[in-house]
């Protein structure tokens, strides 16, 4: 006999004007109490869909619908689409407590990221809005083919703007108000010194200045030095990696591991010049060397934060530098630990965001062989 239609089901199918995503608040509900269980994503909140992003991970027990994926995914940046399709699943619970260090805080890690993502699609914007007029009259030298202009600048206090519209009293080290002695951007203006946000406005501005598509904004925030989080945001490629402590790492809102390479002799692995530091080249050229006659290749593409993200998705398996700024590794350096990689100086401290120097990354393997190979070479 035939059946009759479940009234709800009818109400919905004529009435074409709801939202594909209200539709799908709706089928939840009813999977849910049919089935007696959650088809909803654990652990997530509406922050990433706040502006504009893909939904993202929390960690391996995450579970993505595909059709609340994709009402997401179609939702433009500040509608309300996108909160309405997962409201249900709990997405706007109250954030759990973060084990950082040694040290339980309480932290809302997914508002520092969306504040992060935020921050870093704006600079983004900047690029893009200034890409190929930037005359070589209007780039300032800072040192040796070291260039600032008015993009760094404008990307960098559009961030810095965007952080302390939501956390006004926290701390900031940005590049080019570090270099230019500002101690604002130091947080030496009675700001809270625990929280510490760390950005490079731009990541590769000679690269920028050719139109070379190696360039990206790097934002982190860290906790009495510890990431917490970090975004870095490629407009040439579209691509936008980010991290939060203890969540995993992702790309585009897919999660990213780490390769696993063992043997060095397959190893492709991405390195830096220390162009800033002259002294150095003696013995980075000795490593260099021995890099190239050890490992399946070297690649130096000038964006240390994108070198480390293309460490964090398997696309390089290793990277090392010998003279690098906080600003220049803090995000990456996150997104890598996170996709399962190790970070350290070159010495093996776990530092390398305290000052300048010396980055070593890679998978578990290929970071303590890389290491062997250049470790004591040239010096």
């Amino acid at each position: 006999r035939a059946r009759t239609k479940s009234p709800t089901f009818m109400w919905m199918s004529d009435a074409p004007r709801w939202t594909a995503a209200l539709k799908i608040s709706i089928i939840v509900r009813i999977v849910r109490v049919r089935a007696g269980r959650s088809a909803c994503p654990v652990g997530s909140t509406g922050a990433l869909r706040r502006v504009g992003y893909p939904l993202a991970a929390a960690g391996s027990q995450y579970r993505d619908p595909p059709e609340a994926a994709e009402a997401v995914r179609r939702a433009p940046p500040g509608s309300a689409a996108a909160p309405d399709a997962l409201d249900s699943c709990g997405f706007f619970d109250a954030p759990p407590r973060a084990s950082i260090g040694e040290t339980s805080i309480s932290v809302e890690p997914d508002r520092l990221l969306e504040v992060a993502l935020a921050a870093a699609r704006e600079a983004v914007a900047i690029h893009e809005q200034h890409l190929g007029s930037v005359p070589p009259e209007a780039w300032a030298a800072k040192g040796i083919a070291d260039f600032v202009t008015h993009v760094d600048r404008e990307a960098e206090d559009r961030i810095v703007s965007r952080i302390l519209a939501d956390f006004p009293d926290h701390a900031i080290l940005a590049e080019e108000a570090s270099t230019g002695g500002n101690t604002q951007a130091l947080g030496l203006a009675g700001r809270d010194p625990t929280w510490q946000w760390i950005i490079d406005p731009l990541d590769g501005t000679t690269n920028f200045l050719h139109r070379y598509p190696m360039y990206a904004a790097s934002v982190a925030v860290a906790h009495e030095g510890d990431l917490v989080a970090g975004v870095v945001a490629s407009g040439p490629s579209g691509d936008v990696w980010w991290a939060v402590h203890g969540r995993g790492a992702f790309r585009n809102g897919n999660r990213i591991s780490v390769s696993g390479t063992r043997h060095m002799p397959h190893a492709l692995i991405g390195t830096g010049f220390p162009f800033k530091v002259p002294a150095h080249l003696p013995a980075y050229l000795g490593q260099l060397e021995r890099v190239l006659r050890n490992t399946a290749g070297v690649r130096r593409a000038g964006s240390a934060a994108l070198d480390l993200c293309h460490v964090a998705t398997g696309w390089f398996d290793g990277f090392w530098e010998l003279s690098l700024a906080p600003w220049d590794v803090a995000a990456g350096t996150l997104i890598v630990r996170e996709a399962g990689g190790v970070v350290t100086r070159l010495d093996g401290g776990s530092d390398v965001i305290g000052a300048d120097g010396s980055v070593l990354a890679g998978n578990a393997r290929v970071h303590e062989a890389l290491g062997d190979m250049v470790r004591g070479v040239g010096t």
